[in-house]
């Protein structure tokens, strides 16, 4: 009578198993022999299923009531015990490539951090706070008014200032930043 209360027992870990012990087994193992410790878990019925799908998928070979390993070029022995054969790999998933930068936006990236540095550091000068207006034509020849707002919420958001109406002030504890 098979058992129904081990959920570890799967038919994927079963047929796992089987194929583990034909694979050490390069002389066949008996149907019988495979079965015995199986029957716990599964009917004879289940155990003949298992056995005709691994043979059609060419997981294992029979003849008569033996299965025996699948010889493949792509196998090889596992752990130096003879005749057993490693199974394909399963699908990974495929991984993205590197992102790849050119020269030109790293020169980008760079003069952006460059700018933002700047303009903490002019921030910092002016205790009274920094009207965006002044700010904003100071930046005219490098950024564009898009690019400023986009710069100025970073700057916000990464509490390096704080902004109040149309003025930027230095953010408390920007001061104790490296």
């Amino acid at each position: 009578m098979p058992r129904t209360d081990d959920a570890l027992i799967t038919a994927r870990r079963i047929a796992v198993a089987i194929i583990a012990v034909v694979n050490d087994t390069p002389t066949g193992a008996p149907a019988d022999l495979l079965f015995a410790p199986l029957q716990q878990w599964i009917s004879r019925e289940q155990f003949e299923q298992t056995m005709r799908l691994l043979v059609e998928a060419r997981r294992i070979a029979q003849r008569g009531d033996r299965y025996f390993p699948i010889r493949t070029p792509n196998t090889r022995p596992l752990g130096g015990r003879p005749g057993a054969t490693r199974e394909p790999p399963l699908p990974q998933e495929k991984k993205l490539p590197k992102p790849t930068i050119t020269r030109e936006e790293r020169n980008t990236l760079i003069a952006a951090k460059r700018i933002s540095l700047a303009v903490t550091e002019a921030i910092k000068e002016c205790p009274q706070g920094a009207h965006a207006g002044l700010l904003y034509a100071v930046l005219m020849p490098y950024l564009s008014y898009p690019q400023f707002t986009a710069l100025m919420t970073f700057l916000v958001k990464a509490k390096l200032v704080v902004r109040q109406g149309d003025t930027f002030f230095p953010a408390p504890e920007a001061d104790a930043r490296p």
